[in-house]
Protein backbone atom coordinates (compact mmCIF):
# COMPACT_ATOMS: atom_id res chain seq x y z
CA UNK A 1 0.00 0.00 0.00
CA UNK A 2 1.51 3.26 -1.12
CA UNK A 3 1.45 6.30 1.07
CA UNK A 4 2.58 8.69 -1.11
CA UNK A 5 0.93 11.66 -0.61
CA UNK A 6 0.68 15.01 2.41
CA UNK A 7 -1.98 17.80 2.98
CA UNK A 8 -1.49 21.15 4.65
CA UNK A 9 -4.64 22.89 5.61
CA UNK A 10 -4.37 26.49 6.02
CA UNK A 11 -7.58 27.49 8.08
CA UNK A 12 -7.77 31.01 7.83
CA UNK A 13 -7.67 31.32 4.42
CA UNK A 14 -10.76 28.84 4.35
CA UNK A 15 -12.52 30.27 6.59
CA UNK A 16 -11.89 33.90 5.31
CA UNK A 17 -9.88 35.01 8.35
CA UNK A 18 -10.44 35.13 11.83
CA UNK A 19 -12.51 38.36 12.05
CA UNK A 20 -15.35 37.42 9.82
CA UNK A 21 -15.01 33.67 8.77
CA UNK A 22 -17.28 34.39 6.60
CA UNK A 23 -17.07 31.21 5.11
CA UNK A 24 -16.80 28.99 8.31
CA UNK A 25 -20.61 27.23 8.65
CA UNK A 26 -19.95 26.35 5.20
CA UNK A 27 -16.79 24.93 5.53
CA UNK A 28 -16.15 20.74 5.48
CA UNK A 29 -12.71 19.22 5.52
CA UNK A 30 -14.22 15.98 5.03
CA UNK A 31 -15.22 17.66 1.37
CA UNK A 32 -11.71 18.89 1.15
CA UNK A 33 -10.44 15.48 1.97
CA UNK A 34 -12.68 13.60 -0.68
CA UNK A 35 -12.31 15.79 -3.36
CA UNK A 36 -8.14 14.98 -2.76
CA UNK A 37 -9.02 11.77 -2.74
CA UNK A 38 -10.69 11.75 -6.07
CA UNK A 39 -7.30 13.07 -7.65
CA UNK A 40 -4.77 10.19 -8.87
CA UNK A 41 -2.88 9.79 -5.83
CA UNK A 42 -1.77 7.10 -3.53
CA UNK A 43 -3.00 6.93 0.03
CA UNK A 44 -2.70 10.11 2.16
CA UNK A 45 -0.06 9.65 4.60
CA UNK A 46 0.54 13.25 6.38
CA UNK A 47 -2.53 15.88 7.56
CA UNK A 48 -2.07 18.76 9.16
CA UNK A 49 -4.25 21.93 9.70
CA UNK A 50 -2.86 25.42 10.71
CA UNK A 51 -4.96 27.44 13.13
CA UNK A 52 -5.02 29.43 16.19
CA UNK A 53 -7.40 26.88 17.63
CA UNK A 54 -7.79 28.63 20.91
CA UNK A 55 -10.40 30.68 18.62
CA UNK A 56 -13.81 29.33 19.72
CA UNK A 57 -15.43 29.28 17.18
CA UNK A 58 -12.95 26.97 15.16
CA UNK A 59 -14.94 24.32 17.42
CA UNK A 60 -17.07 23.86 14.30
CA UNK A 61 -14.25 21.73 13.13
CA UNK A 62 -13.84 19.11 15.96
CA UNK A 63 -15.68 16.60 14.54
CA UNK A 64 -13.95 17.25 10.73
CA UNK A 65 -10.59 16.43 12.37
CA UNK A 66 -11.25 13.55 14.52
CA UNK A 67 -12.93 11.80 11.29
CA UNK A 68 -10.04 12.47 9.32
CA UNK A 69 -7.23 11.97 11.68
CA UNK A 70 -5.81 15.74 10.89
CA UNK A 71 -2.95 16.76 13.43
CA UNK A 72 -4.39 20.16 14.40
CA UNK A 73 -0.89 21.99 14.73
CA UNK A 74 -1.58 24.93 17.41
CA UNK A 75 -0.43 28.35 16.28
CA UNK A 76 -0.74 31.02 19.09
CA UNK A 77 -0.95 34.91 18.05
CA UNK A 78 1.84 37.25 19.31
CA UNK A 79 0.08 40.46 17.84
CA UNK A 80 -1.19 41.80 15.18
CA UNK A 81 -1.48 39.67 11.59
CA UNK A 82 1.16 37.40 13.59
CA UNK A 83 -1.43 34.35 13.76
CA UNK A 84 -1.30 34.45 9.76
CA UNK A 85 2.17 34.95 8.93
CA UNK A 86 2.95 32.51 11.61
CA UNK A 87 0.73 29.50 10.23
CA UNK A 88 2.23 30.40 6.30
CA UNK A 89 5.85 29.89 8.17
CA UNK A 90 5.35 26.99 10.14
CA UNK A 91 3.92 25.77 7.03
CA UNK A 92 6.29 25.94 4.42
CA UNK A 93 9.11 24.71 7.16
CA UNK A 94 7.04 21.32 7.36
CA UNK A 95 6.18 20.78 3.58
CA UNK A 96 10.05 20.90 3.05
CA UNK A 97 11.42 19.11 6.40
CA UNK A 98 9.07 16.66 4.13
CA UNK A 99 10.11 17.06 0.76
CA UNK A 100 13.82 16.43 2.39
CA UNK A 101 13.24 13.50 4.87
CA UNK A 102 10.29 11.93 3.84
CA UNK A 103 11.37 10.12 0.04
CA UNK A 104 7.96 8.55 -0.13
CA UNK A 105 6.05 11.81 0.06
CA UNK A 106 5.39 12.87 -3.78
CA UNK A 107 2.39 14.90 -3.94
CA UNK A 108 1.93 17.93 -1.49
CA UNK A 109 -1.33 19.34 -1.13
CA UNK A 110 -1.56 22.90 -0.12
CA UNK A 111 -5.15 24.03 1.17
CA UNK A 112 -4.63 27.56 0.76
CA UNK A 113 -5.54 30.53 -2.28
CA UNK A 114 -2.76 32.37 -0.84
CA UNK A 115 -0.38 33.73 -3.15
CA UNK A 116 2.68 33.60 -0.68
CA UNK A 117 3.06 29.79 -1.26
CA UNK A 118 3.64 30.01 -4.87
CA UNK A 119 7.95 29.91 -3.79
CA UNK A 120 6.53 26.60 -1.57
CA UNK A 121 5.46 25.35 -4.60
CA UNK A 122 8.43 26.15 -7.14
CA UNK A 123 10.96 24.60 -4.53
CA UNK A 124 9.18 21.46 -4.00
CA UNK A 125 9.51 21.25 -7.68
CA UNK A 126 12.82 21.61 -7.92
CA UNK A 127 12.85 18.19 -5.38
CA UNK A 128 10.70 16.62 -8.04
CA UNK A 129 7.79 17.07 -6.36
CA UNK A 130 3.80 17.36 -7.40
CA UNK A 131 1.83 19.91 -5.77
CA UNK A 132 -1.95 20.33 -5.85
CA UNK A 133 -3.65 23.54 -4.75
CA UNK A 134 -7.37 23.76 -3.36
CA UNK A 135 -9.14 26.64 -2.35
CA UNK A 136 -12.16 28.84 -3.49
CA UNK A 137 -11.92 30.38 -6.65
CA UNK A 138 -12.97 33.93 -6.17
CA UNK A 139 -9.93 34.16 -3.78
CA UNK A 140 -6.99 32.70 -5.19
CA UNK A 141 -3.94 33.80 -6.07
CA UNK A 142 -3.17 33.27 -10.01
CA UNK A 143 0.32 33.16 -9.28
CA UNK A 144 -0.15 30.23 -7.27
CA UNK A 145 -2.85 28.62 -9.43
CA UNK A 146 -0.38 28.67 -12.36
CA UNK A 147 2.45 27.22 -10.56
CA UNK A 148 0.29 24.59 -9.02
CA UNK A 149 0.46 21.15 -10.83
CA UNK A 150 -3.12 20.57 -10.44
CA UNK A 151 -5.81 22.83 -8.67
CA UNK A 152 -9.25 21.98 -7.08
CA UNK A 153 -11.98 24.70 -6.90
CA UNK A 154 -13.39 24.46 -3.62
CA UNK A 155 -17.46 25.49 -3.55
CA UNK A 156 -18.03 28.70 -2.93
CA UNK A 157 -20.78 30.28 -0.72
CA UNK A 158 -20.08 33.94 -0.98
CA UNK A 159 -19.71 33.62 -4.83
CA UNK A 160 -22.99 31.19 -5.49
CA UNK A 161 -25.01 33.98 -3.16
CA UNK A 162 -23.82 36.57 -5.58
CA UNK A 163 -24.47 35.11 -8.30
CA UNK A 164 -28.00 36.84 -8.84
CA UNK A 165 -26.53 40.12 -8.90
CA UNK A 166 -23.50 39.89 -11.28
CA UNK A 167 -23.58 42.48 -13.93
CA UNK A 168 -22.80 42.00 -17.47
CA UNK A 169 -20.04 38.57 -18.12
CA UNK A 170 -17.18 40.04 -18.82
CA UNK A 171 -14.73 38.06 -20.55
CA UNK A 172 -12.25 36.15 -18.03
CA UNK A 173 -8.62 36.81 -18.55
CA UNK A 174 -7.19 33.16 -18.97
CA UNK A 175 -5.27 31.82 -15.69
CA UNK A 176 -2.03 31.16 -18.17
CA UNK A 177 -1.83 34.69 -19.43
CA UNK A 178 1.46 35.49 -19.96
CA UNK A 179 2.01 38.46 -17.46
CA UNK A 180 1.06 36.11 -14.43
CA UNK A 181 4.41 33.92 -15.12
CA UNK A 182 7.76 35.31 -13.08
CA UNK A 183 10.16 32.75 -14.59
CA UNK A 184 11.60 33.90 -18.00
CA UNK A 185 10.96 31.11 -19.99
CA UNK A 186 7.64 30.88 -19.55
CA UNK A 187 7.17 34.15 -19.93
CA UNK A 188 9.27 34.04 -23.67
CA UNK A 189 6.89 31.00 -24.57
CA UNK A 190 3.72 32.02 -23.80
CA UNK A 191 4.22 35.83 -25.58
CA UNK A 192 4.93 33.92 -28.55
CA UNK A 193 2.29 30.65 -28.44
CA UNK A 194 -1.47 30.73 -27.80
CA UNK A 195 -3.33 28.21 -25.61
CA UNK A 196 -5.03 25.34 -28.50
CA UNK A 197 -8.51 24.49 -27.89
CA UNK A 198 -8.92 20.66 -27.31
CA UNK A 199 -6.22 19.55 -29.13
CA UNK A 200 -6.00 16.00 -30.94
CA UNK A 201 -4.22 13.39 -29.24
CA UNK A 202 -1.64 13.74 -32.58
CA UNK A 203 -1.64 16.69 -31.76
CA UNK A 204 -0.89 16.61 -28.08
CA UNK A 205 2.58 14.35 -29.34
CA UNK A 206 3.49 16.60 -31.95
CA UNK A 207 2.99 20.14 -30.10
CA UNK A 208 4.86 18.39 -27.01
CA UNK A 209 8.09 17.42 -29.12
CA UNK A 210 7.86 21.27 -30.14
CA UNK A 211 7.68 22.55 -26.60
CA UNK A 212 10.60 20.34 -26.13
CA UNK A 213 12.78 21.57 -29.30
CA UNK A 214 11.70 25.13 -28.55
CA UNK A 215 14.21 24.42 -25.13
CA UNK A 216 16.71 22.75 -27.20
CA UNK A 217 17.20 25.73 -29.59
CA UNK A 218 16.93 29.27 -27.68
CA UNK A 219 20.49 30.01 -26.74
CA UNK A 220 19.99 30.71 -23.16
CA UNK A 221 17.85 27.66 -22.60
CA UNK A 222 19.95 25.48 -24.57
CA UNK A 223 23.25 26.59 -22.30
CA UNK A 224 20.95 26.02 -18.78
CA UNK A 225 20.03 22.29 -20.75
CA UNK A 226 23.95 21.49 -21.05
CA UNK A 227 25.25 22.88 -17.93
CA UNK A 228 22.76 22.20 -15.19
CA UNK A 229 19.56 20.76 -17.11
CA UNK A 230 16.47 22.39 -16.37
CA UNK A 231 13.41 21.20 -14.13
CA UNK A 232 10.59 19.33 -15.43
CA UNK A 233 8.41 21.71 -13.54
CA UNK A 234 9.42 24.26 -16.71
CA UNK A 235 8.57 21.97 -19.22
CA UNK A 236 5.24 20.63 -17.35
CA UNK A 237 3.96 24.18 -17.05
CA UNK A 238 4.48 24.97 -20.87
CA UNK A 239 2.59 21.66 -21.51
CA UNK A 240 -0.25 23.28 -19.24
CA UNK A 241 -0.54 26.24 -20.74
CA UNK A 242 -0.09 24.88 -24.49
CA UNK A 243 -2.57 22.18 -24.06
CA UNK A 244 -4.35 22.37 -21.44
CA UNK A 245 -5.18 20.09 -18.68
CA UNK A 246 -3.80 16.22 -20.13
CA UNK A 247 -5.35 13.38 -19.20
CA UNK A 248 -2.53 10.70 -19.43
CA UNK A 249 -3.94 7.24 -19.63
CA UNK A 250 -6.03 7.88 -22.80
CA UNK A 251 -2.63 8.95 -24.88
CA UNK A 252 -0.92 6.05 -23.83
CA UNK A 253 0.80 6.99 -20.23
CA UNK A 254 0.07 5.80 -16.51
CA UNK A 255 2.16 9.22 -15.20
CA UNK A 256 2.59 12.71 -16.84
CA UNK A 257 6.66 11.45 -16.06
CA UNK A 258 6.25 9.00 -18.68
CA UNK A 259 4.74 11.57 -20.90
CA UNK A 260 7.87 13.56 -20.75
CA UNK A 261 10.35 10.93 -21.38
CA UNK A 262 8.44 9.57 -24.29
CA UNK A 263 8.23 13.45 -26.05
CA UNK A 264 11.76 14.21 -24.98
CA UNK A 265 12.48 10.54 -27.07
CA UNK A 266 11.74 12.18 -30.00
CA UNK A 267 13.34 15.49 -29.32
CA UNK A 268 17.56 16.78 -29.44
CA UNK A 269 16.87 16.58 -25.26
CA UNK A 270 17.08 13.73 -22.70
CA UNK A 271 15.58 13.30 -19.54
CA UNK A 272 18.38 12.74 -16.43
CA UNK A 273 17.56 11.92 -13.03
CA UNK A 274 19.28 12.90 -9.37
CA UNK A 275 17.58 9.55 -6.91
CA UNK A 276 14.94 9.33 -5.95
CA UNK A 277 12.68 11.52 -7.61
CA UNK A 278 14.26 14.71 -8.78
CA UNK A 279 13.75 15.14 -12.92
CA UNK A 280 15.74 17.78 -15.23
CA UNK A 281 15.98 18.11 -19.03
CA UNK A 282 19.62 17.96 -20.32
CA UNK A 283 20.71 18.20 -24.02
CA UNK A 284 21.75 14.96 -25.69
CA UNK A 285 25.50 14.40 -25.38
CA UNK A 286 26.19 16.48 -22.44
CA UNK A 287 26.36 15.13 -18.83
CA UNK A 288 24.64 16.77 -15.26
CA UNK A 289 26.77 16.57 -12.74
CA UNK A 290 25.39 14.68 -10.06
CA UNK A 291 22.33 13.22 -12.39
CA UNK A 292 22.04 9.94 -14.11
CA UNK A 293 20.10 9.32 -17.52
CA UNK A 294 16.89 7.62 -17.64
CA UNK A 295 16.10 5.04 -19.92
CA UNK A 296 13.57 6.00 -22.50
CA UNK A 297 10.13 5.32 -23.23
CA UNK A 298 9.73 4.88 -26.96
CA UNK A 299 6.20 2.87 -26.80
CA UNK A 300 3.02 3.95 -25.54
CA UNK A 301 1.34 1.67 -23.20
CA UNK A 302 -1.60 -0.61 -24.51
CA UNK A 303 -4.18 0.41 -21.71
CA UNK A 304 -6.98 -2.07 -23.07
CA UNK A 305 -6.01 -5.24 -21.62
CA UNK A 306 -7.74 -6.74 -18.38
CA UNK A 307 -4.64 -5.80 -16.21
CA UNK A 308 -4.42 -2.67 -16.95
CA UNK A 309 -8.44 -2.17 -16.43
CA UNK A 310 -8.27 -3.92 -12.90
CA UNK A 311 -5.18 -1.60 -12.45
CA UNK A 312 -7.56 1.68 -13.22
CA UNK A 313 -10.22 0.56 -11.00
CA UNK A 314 -8.17 0.16 -8.12
CA UNK A 315 -6.24 3.36 -8.05
CA UNK A 316 -6.99 6.83 -8.95
CA UNK A 317 -10.87 8.46 -8.57
CA UNK A 318 -13.37 6.68 -6.18
CA UNK A 319 -14.63 3.99 -6.03
CA UNK A 320 -11.23 2.07 -5.37
CA UNK A 321 -12.45 -1.69 -6.51
CA UNK A 322 -9.82 -3.95 -5.90
CA UNK A 323 -11.14 -7.11 -7.80
CA UNK A 324 -10.07 -10.87 -6.62
CA UNK A 325 -10.68 -13.77 -8.80
CA UNK A 326 -13.67 -13.43 -11.10
CA UNK A 327 -14.71 -16.90 -9.01
CA UNK A 328 -14.74 -15.08 -5.87
CA UNK A 329 -17.23 -11.86 -7.25
CA UNK A 330 -19.86 -14.61 -8.36
CA UNK A 331 -19.57 -16.86 -5.37
CA UNK A 332 -20.24 -13.80 -3.07
CA UNK A 333 -22.79 -12.66 -4.82
CA UNK A 334 -24.93 -16.06 -5.01
CA UNK A 335 -24.05 -16.30 -0.90
CA UNK A 336 -25.45 -13.15 -0.80
CA UNK A 337 -28.88 -13.19 -2.58
CA UNK A 338 -29.51 -16.15 -0.94
CA UNK A 339 -28.93 -15.55 2.44
CA UNK A 340 -30.42 -11.73 1.83
CA UNK A 341 -32.17 -11.23 5.22
CA UNK A 342 -28.59 -11.63 6.57
CA UNK A 343 -27.25 -8.75 4.81
CA UNK A 344 -29.56 -6.00 6.39
CA UNK A 345 -28.69 -3.01 8.40
CA UNK A 346 -24.57 -4.78 8.40
CA UNK A 347 -20.78 -3.33 8.53
CA UNK A 348 -18.33 -4.42 6.46
CA UNK A 349 -16.24 -6.32 9.12
CA UNK A 350 -19.70 -8.04 9.69
CA UNK A 351 -19.91 -9.16 6.21
CA UNK A 352 -16.41 -10.31 6.02
CA UNK A 353 -16.60 -12.26 8.69
CA UNK A 354 -20.06 -14.15 7.99
CA UNK A 355 -18.67 -14.83 4.49
CA UNK A 356 -15.08 -16.61 5.70
CA UNK A 357 -17.17 -18.83 7.75
CA UNK A 358 -19.23 -19.79 5.14
CA UNK A 359 -17.22 -19.74 2.16
CA UNK A 360 -13.38 -21.07 1.64
CA UNK A 361 -11.70 -18.48 0.15
CA UNK A 362 -8.94 -16.23 1.88
CA UNK A 363 -9.98 -13.13 4.01
CA UNK A 364 -7.90 -10.91 1.67
CA UNK A 365 -10.34 -12.09 -1.41
CA UNK A 366 -13.10 -12.16 0.06
CA UNK A 367 -12.89 -8.56 1.48
CA UNK A 368 -12.00 -7.32 -2.35
CA UNK A 369 -15.16 -9.12 -3.51
CA UNK A 370 -17.31 -8.05 -1.27
CA UNK A 371 -16.42 -4.37 -1.31
CA UNK A 372 -16.42 -4.20 -5.08
CA UNK A 373 -20.20 -5.11 -4.65
CA UNK A 374 -21.08 -3.46 -2.05
CA UNK A 375 -19.66 -0.20 -3.74
CA UNK A 376 -22.54 -0.08 -6.39
CA UNK A 377 -26.29 -0.09 -6.28
CA UNK A 378 -26.58 -3.68 -5.39
CA UNK A 379 -26.23 -2.09 -1.69
CA UNK A 380 -27.50 0.99 0.14
CA UNK A 381 -25.89 2.48 3.15
CA UNK A 382 -27.19 4.52 6.08
CA UNK A 383 -24.88 7.17 5.50
CA UNK A 384 -23.78 8.27 8.45
CA UNK A 385 -20.29 7.89 8.23
CA UNK A 386 -17.97 9.73 5.51
CA UNK A 387 -15.85 6.34 5.59
CA UNK A 388 -16.97 3.01 3.90
CA UNK A 389 -15.95 0.99 7.04
CA UNK A 390 -18.21 3.14 9.26
CA UNK A 391 -21.49 2.95 7.10
CA UNK A 392 -23.94 -0.29 7.76
CA UNK A 393 -25.34 -1.38 4.76
CA UNK A 394 -27.97 -3.29 3.24
CA UNK A 395 -28.71 -5.86 0.07
CA UNK A 396 -29.91 -3.71 -2.77
CA UNK A 397 -30.31 -6.06 -5.81
CA UNK A 398 -32.73 -9.32 -5.69
CA UNK A 399 -31.19 -11.06 -8.66
CA UNK A 400 -28.12 -12.72 -9.93
CA UNK A 401 -27.97 -10.72 -12.99
CA UNK A 402 -28.62 -7.61 -11.05
CA UNK A 403 -26.19 -7.58 -9.01
CA UNK A 404 -23.61 -8.14 -11.90
CA UNK A 405 -24.87 -5.62 -13.88
CA UNK A 406 -24.40 -3.08 -11.49
CA UNK A 407 -20.81 -4.40 -11.03
CA UNK A 408 -20.17 -4.40 -14.49
CA UNK A 409 -21.75 -0.62 -14.93
CA UNK A 410 -19.68 1.11 -11.81
CA UNK A 411 -16.39 -0.36 -13.62
CA UNK A 412 -17.65 0.55 -17.06
CA UNK A 413 -18.34 4.01 -15.58
CA UNK A 414 -14.76 4.42 -14.19
CA UNK A 415 -12.88 3.02 -16.82
CA UNK A 416 -14.66 5.47 -18.94
CA UNK A 417 -14.29 8.45 -16.87
CA UNK A 418 -10.31 7.51 -16.91
CA UNK A 419 -9.33 6.55 -20.54
CA UNK A 420 -12.19 7.88 -22.57
CA UNK A 421 -13.65 4.66 -24.46
CA UNK A 422 -13.72 1.24 -23.35
CA UNK A 423 -12.64 -2.15 -25.35
CA UNK A 424 -15.53 -4.49 -24.46
CA UNK A 425 -13.59 -7.65 -25.12
CA UNK A 426 -11.02 -6.81 -22.29
CA UNK A 427 -13.71 -5.49 -19.87
CA UNK A 428 -15.91 -8.60 -20.36
CA UNK A 429 -12.69 -10.51 -19.65
CA UNK A 430 -12.76 -8.95 -16.36
CA UNK A 431 -15.94 -10.67 -14.58
CA UNK A 432 -16.95 -13.53 -17.32
CA UNK A 433 -16.35 -17.03 -16.30
CA UNK A 434 -16.15 -17.99 -20.25
CA UNK A 435 -14.59 -14.64 -21.47
CA UNK A 436 -10.99 -15.50 -22.57
CA UNK A 437 -9.27 -11.91 -23.53
CA UNK A 438 -6.25 -12.09 -26.48
CA UNK A 439 -4.25 -9.22 -26.88
CA UNK A 440 -4.30 -7.47 -30.59
CA UNK A 441 -1.67 -5.04 -30.11
CA UNK A 442 -0.85 -2.42 -32.97
CA UNK A 443 2.83 -1.13 -33.25
CA UNK A 444 3.54 2.24 -31.48
CA UNK A 445 3.99 5.04 -33.57
CA UNK A 446 7.06 7.44 -32.17
CA UNK A 447 5.62 11.07 -32.31
CA UNK A 448 7.17 13.53 -34.93
CA UNK A 449 8.13 16.88 -34.67
CA UNK A 450 6.64 19.62 -36.71
CA UNK A 451 8.83 20.08 -39.95
CA UNK A 452 8.18 23.93 -39.80
CA UNK A 453 8.03 26.66 -36.85
CA UNK A 454 4.16 26.58 -35.58
CA UNK A 455 2.10 29.51 -34.76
Amino acid sequence: MQFDTAIFYDIENLIGGYSKAEMLPSLSLVNVHRLVNELDIGNIAIQRAYANWNTPRLNVLRDDIVTLGINPVQMFGFGRGADKNASDIQMVIDAIDIACHRQNITNFVIVSGDGGFSPLAIKLHEYGRRVIGVAYQRITNRVLESVCDDFIWLPDPIAEKSVTITPQPIKPVPATAPQQYTDPILISYTSQFQPLHEPTKDQIMSEGVAIVEYLATHKPIARKLRKTGLNISVLAQLIKYRLGELKYPPLGFVKQIEFINYIVNASPCKLVLKAPSEYRLALEGFSISGYSDVAPVEQRHNMHTPACYADFLRKGPKPHIRLPEKIVVHDIARYMLSHPTFFRNICFAEICHHLQENLTYQLSDLERGASALMLTPAFTDDGTRPDFDGCRFTLAATEYAEMLQHLEDTMYEKLFQILGEVNEDAFTALLSLDAEYVSHEAPDISPQAPATDHE
